[in-house]
């Protein structure tokens, strides 16, 4: 194996156990990222529609993030279930592709990589911007 095969089969391996061990538990208004976010190798959670924000929590309880556009509905109570939040409230335009080339399903996992979030202790809201940044803040009881 040469060194881009070397690499590129390191991507993958990396790119893959970063989405298992982070699951993704999308709310109700963001239902149309589970196939965007799985085809880019998450491990996403999906609820049914109608189920009411604690479901929401329960779903995410321990180690996951809710990506949702209503981060007050959430945000509340991260701490205490121990979740992380993805907010998509700043976001003005979000993509409807159905394929991991969804713009907005990409933005996530860029920002998920570059701020680590998956590897941090406590508890944090991600939010991301149109421009494709992003900020981290972290929640306290």
């Amino acid at each position: 194996m040469d060194n881009r095969e070397e690499k590129i089969t390191k991507n993958i391996v990396i790119a893959l156990s970063f989405g298992k061990r982070y699951p993704l538990v999308l709310d109700e208004n963001r239902l149309e990222l589970y196939e965007p976010l799985r085809e880019l190798g998450f491990k996403v959670i999906r609820q049914t529609p109608g189920d009411s924000d604690d479901r929401v929590k329960e779903l995410a309880e321990r180690g996951s993030a809710i990506v949702t556009q209503n981060t007050n509905d959430f945000i509340d109570d991260a701490v205490q279930y121990d979740y992380d939040i993805v907010s998509l409230d700043k976001l003005s335009f979000l993509d409807g592709l159905q394929s991991k080339k969804n713009k907005t399903a990409v933005q996530i996992k860029k920002a998920l990589r570059e701020s680590n979030l998956s590897q941090r202790k406590g508890n944090f809201v991600l939010t991301l911007y149109n421009n494709g940044k992003w900020k981290l803040k972290e929640l306290s009881v």
